[in-house]
């Protein structure tokens, strides 16, 4: 049986990526190439987040079954991938500025979460018509 949090994912992967084939069409198409690239890897950087916060709610799941202390070590190692991923992207940005744009990327890893607000927000205005 395919749980709540199972579903939401797909959801969240199938408009993430709508979002980033419209992205890599502006790339592509667009003068606005740093603007697009900027937006899409902060965009992957986001997704790439929200992943592994799925994998560590459904690892603590099986770690509060089993406890598995291997499974919780990985959790601990995800976390600090999670940290460090937008670390590492957004000085990427500072340190190549003809590449990449600080604001943009922001946008684009931040576009995640208000994808996530936003979804949350027509549940609850759905659920209560």
């Amino acid at each position: 049986m395919v749980d709540a949090m199972e579903t939401n994912m797909k959801r969240y992967a199938t408009i993430l990526g709508v979002c980033a084939a419209i992205c890599m069409i502006g790339l592509i198409v667009s003068s606005y190439r740093i603007l697009f690239l900027s937006f899409l890897i902060g965009q992957i950087a986001g997704t790439m987040n929200l992943l592994l916060n799925y994998l560590d709610a459904k690892i603590v799941g099986h770690v509060a079954i089993k406890q598995n202390k291997k499974l919780s070590m990985v959790v601990g190692i995800s976390f600090v991938a999670r940290i460090l991923c937008p670390v590492i992207i957004i000085y990427t940005a500072m340190i190549f500025p003809e590449w990449l744009r600080v604001l943009y990327v922001l946008a684009g890893f931040s576009s995640v979460y208000v994808m996530l607000l936003l979804d949350s927000l027509f549940k609850v205005i759905l659920k209560e018509r």
